[in-house]
């Protein structure tokens, strides 16, 4: 009997604790290591798939930033984390076209963040 009346206490402080998905705590972006880079050709720029790994079903790949430094360039994985839904416990893998179009022609070196031992020569016409 007591569990009753514990029952709509207990949803109701379950309800008051869970953060709704437009809650701006629920994402939460830091910069991410690159698992691994595909040159994909070349169409308005130079194209690469450029690929994440995650422990989870919650984190994703937000966007790709640059670094510039003159014709130096690290590439950057801004990744997300949501932490108000339910997750799929396997690891998960993302990937997202990145296209590098430079202001200018000339001779590029892309570096990876998380690719130690990579960098790229890009020459741009």
């Amino acid at each position: 009997m007591r569990i009753v009346y514990y029952l709509p206490l207990l949803l109701l402080s379950l309800a008051a604790c869970k953060k709704t998905e437009s809650d701006p705590n629920c994402v939460q972006i830091s910069q991410g290591n690159i698992f691994s880079v595909k040159y994909l050709g070349r169409m308005d720029g130079a194209r690469f798939d450029v690929i994440c790994k995650f422990p989870n079903g919650c984190g994703f790949i937000k966007n790709i930033s640059e670094v510039r430094s003159g014709q130096d360039v690290d590439i950057i994985a801004n990744v997300g984390y949501n932490a108000c839904s339910a997750c799929v416990e396997t690891p998960n893998t993302q990937s997202v076209t990145y296209i590098f179009n430079p202001p200018a022609p000339g001779t590029y070196y892309i570096r990876w963040r998380g690719i130690v031992d990579r960098k790229d020569t890009v020459v741009i016409r």
